[in-house]
């Protein structure tokens, strides 16, 4: 009996951790909300920002650097100095509840994943990226069958490959990188139901985000097969999207969000465990986290600029969008991306 009710709540808890290492990316899901929203009323010639991201208060695992800016409270301190109340509101729903949400005018920027970023854009969104959360967001494979201990060994076994996702971005460079023949493996395209296929024995493995895999080997129901550290293209971006029209009336908080990421990226330079803790949550202790992030300790795809080699990797990205039919066209990059508030941030802080 003990060990039914251990799996049912294995199952439980990571069928939450598929979907959060899914949300950024652009996995359909409920888009309930739970704000945090300060109450008290607004000071004289103080404005609101509403920002959005996804997760929830006590596990907001895909905010990447910005769970530093705003758990240690640099993101509320730099919106304030520069006039402007933070509503910061979690939305489980993930990227497509955070388009919704902007379209909808109940936000005014969101930190999310390039997949829902670009499509959004493309369907319409008036959005501006102005920071980079994560240039280098990690993706890798766990497995549950003994059989498997080479990449290779995937070809003819049932893999978990979410589809029209980041995920899938992944893997398919993945795959071509390590000589897998895709055409001899059943991918599965499973969200919600994805941690059950793999405890039963329905799934042989399953692709998911770094922190996705930590969650599964933490749980104890698999183990890392191989990440894509170090594959060119086999990884996406995190990034920080506001509202055009409200850029154009409000370009000092475009500036304090920079500033916030700025702060947020030099305080876990200094100290890694403030990037652990501040990422930690119910899903995923401290500890684990460290693991998330073990491939790359110098963090520099960390930092809030967004380099010319994200730029690149943007370009091959939305190229293969458009080959897969997610983008009817290529977007026009020189029109979504704008470092200027991440220059004016720079020289304001005297960097």
């Amino acid at each position: 009996m003990k060990l039914q009710w251990w799996k049912r709540s294995c199952s439980v808890l990571l069928a939450a951790a598929m979907t959060f290492g899914l949300v950024g990316c652009d996995a359909k899901k409920d888009s309930a909300v739970v704000a945090t929203e300060a109450e008290t009323p607004l000071e004289e010639n103080e404005k609101v920002i509403r920002i959005g991201g996804s997760g929830s208060e006590d596990s907001a695992m895909n905010l990447e650097l910005m769970n530093v800016a705003y758990k240690q409270g640099y993101l509320e301190d730099e919106l304030k100095k520069a006039g402007y109340r933070l509503d910061f509101t979690f939305f489980p729903g993930g990227g497509p509840a955070l388009n919704e949400a902007l379209a909808a005018g109940e936000l005014d920027a969101v930190v999310y994943g390039d997949f829902p970023a670009f499509v959004g854009k493309s369907n319409g969104a008036d959005t501006t990226l102005i920071a980079s959360v994560n240039a280098d967001l990690q993706y890798g494979i766990v497995v549950a069958n003994d059989e498997i201990q080479d990449p290779k060994d995937l070809e003819g076994k049932n893999v978990i490959v979410p589809e029209g996702t980041a995920i899938q971005y992944f893997w398919e460079n993945y795959a071509a990188e390590k000589g897998i023949d895709t055409s001899k493996v059943n991918t599965i395209n499973a969200v919600e139901d994805a941690a059950s296929l793999l405890m039963t024995g329905d799934a042989d493995a399953i692709v998911s985000t770094a922190y996705g895999i930590q969650s599964y080997v933490y749980m104890r129901v698999g183990r890392i097969l191989d990440t894509g550290a170090g594959i060119e293209n086999a990884h996406s971006t995190y990034l920080t999207a506001v509202k055009t029209s409200y850029l154009k009336e409000n370009p000092d908080a475009a500036v304090a969000i920079n500033k916030a990421l700025i702060d947020a990226y030099d305080s876990a330079l200094k100290d890694a465990n403030v990037l652990y803790t501040s990422s930690a949550g119910t899903n995923l202790p401290a500890e684990e986290w460290e693991k998330v992030y073990a491939y790359d300790t110098s963090f520099s795809y960390l930092t809030p600029e967004i380099t010319d080699s994200e730029r690149e990797y943007f370009e091959n990205f939305n190229q293969w969008l458009v080959d897969h039919k997610l983008l009817k066209e290529k977007l026009d990059l020189d029109g979504f991306v704008d470092t200027s508030y991440y220059e004016k941030a720079v020289k304001s802080l005297d960097k």
